[in-house]
């Protein structure tokens, strides 16, 4: 008990000589690892202090196939691994796992719209340590399991370039561009043009299909750019053909779900079952072609698995001023954008995201939590 007593009081020591503890909510310019990846050094993977408590964004875990979602509501933060599963009453400050069993005083956090969960809370769940490292130009945070390979020692070294290429990106100053000058419009001339409208009550999910080796990676690529996040819908075959795939999606925060082809069972059993082989995860999220959909429907709801239809379908005919043309503009409005793992859908991608932006649609994940359209 002595030397377990001692080896707390050290490990407190090192982290506070790491990082000054503010009084108030604050992010700490560190790396974050997870597993044996180093993530780029940004708001939304730098861990916080909370008082003494040390916080990191819900979606730094998802490298460590840890999943989270928030609930249309936002009074709820879903976190799952498996058949593992927390329930964040973001209100109360309370938790309950899936056994029902009450955990008091866990709060979420939130900076500037990110959701922040207690490192220590979530370590101790889902059976993860932490360590922190002290390095240049800045100090690690590395989560991790078992199943990391890299020492902390190799682990720094191996990333040393890539820490110092990061940590200029972070600290460039913005560039700023030079003051232009606009004159006056002449009497009986236009004005100029006024912003977009905004359509921050409506709520998007984006979903795909038939995902192949070579068009995914350019959307997952389009959407990672945007840090956005998307479910991805796979049939048994395209799992067993691209497990590395599946484990992508699942590692860059996606959500992932079955596509089946007929109103059968076993057909979604031997796709879960390859999904968990191939990424380590499972997934209650069913969905089908439309001529289907009301045989498949009826299967989920007796098997207690979750159908997602659509809204807006993608084909691939589609330009981006058709799918935007059919986002819904009044208020508490809901869409399910579906698309196809296309050529077609990975050139059109990057505008329909930008119409999302500029108009500030709310973009939302699509899990087991979120309400079926």
């Amino acid at each position: 008990m002595k030397k377990r007593i001692l080896a707390i009081v050290v490990a407190a020591l090192i982290a506070a000589s790491l990082f000054a503890v503010p009084s108030s909510a604050s992010q700490i310019v560190c790396f974050t690892g997870v597993e044996d990846t180093l993530m780029p050094l940004r708001d939304s993977t730098m861990p916080a202090y909370f008082g003494t408590k040390l916080y990191v964004p819900a979606t730094v875990f998802a490298n460590a196939d840890i999943s989270s979602g928030i609930s249309v509501s936002e009074s709820n933060l879903y976190v799952y691994k498996g058949k593992r599963r927390l329930n964040f009453f973001i209100s109360l400050e309370m938790v309950t796992d899936q056994d029902g069993v009450i955990y008091d005083n866990v709060p979420v956090k939130i900076i500037n719209g990110l959701y922040f969960l207690p490192l220590d809370f979530m370590c101790e769940y889902f059976k993860l340590t932490y360590t922190i490292i002290p390095s240049d130009p800045a100090s690690i945070l590395r989560i991790k399991s078992s199943a990391a390979v890299f020492n902390d020692k190799t682990f720094a070294g191996h990333y040393k370039k890539q820490m110092a290429d990061y940590f200029s990106d972070y600290t460039a100053p913005p560039t700023v561009a030079p003051p232009t000058f606009t004159p006056p419009a002449p009497p009986g001339q236009d004005t100029p043009t006024p912003p977009p409208p905004t359509y921050g009550d409506v709520t998007v999910f984006l979903s795909f299909y038939a995902p192949g080796a070579g068009d995914a990676a350019r959307i997952l690529n389009v959407l990672s750019r945007a840090s956005a996040r998307a479910c991805f819908f796979m049939t048994a075959a395209e799992i067993a053909r691209y497990p590395a795939l599946a484990r992508r999606i699942s590692g860059e925060g996606h959500s992932l779900g079955i596509w089946l082809e007929t109103a059968d069972f076993d057909e979604y059993a031997k796709a879960s079952r390859l999904l968990f082989e191939a990424a380590k995860t499972v997934s209650p999220l069913v969905a089908s072609p439309p001529e289907i959909s009301e045989e498949v429907a009826v299967l989920a709801e007796e098997r207690g698995l979750v159908y997602r239809a659509c809204t807006i379908y993608a084909g691939d005919d589609y330009t981006e001023a058709a799918v935007n043309g059919q986002l819904p503009t009044l208020p508490r409005g809901v869409a399910d954008v579906r698309f196809s793992c296309s050529e077609n859908t990975a050139r059109i991608l990057p505008g329909v995201l930008d119409y999302l932006r500029e108009r500030e649609y709310a973009l939302s994940l699509v899990t087991e939590t979120t309400s079926a359209i």
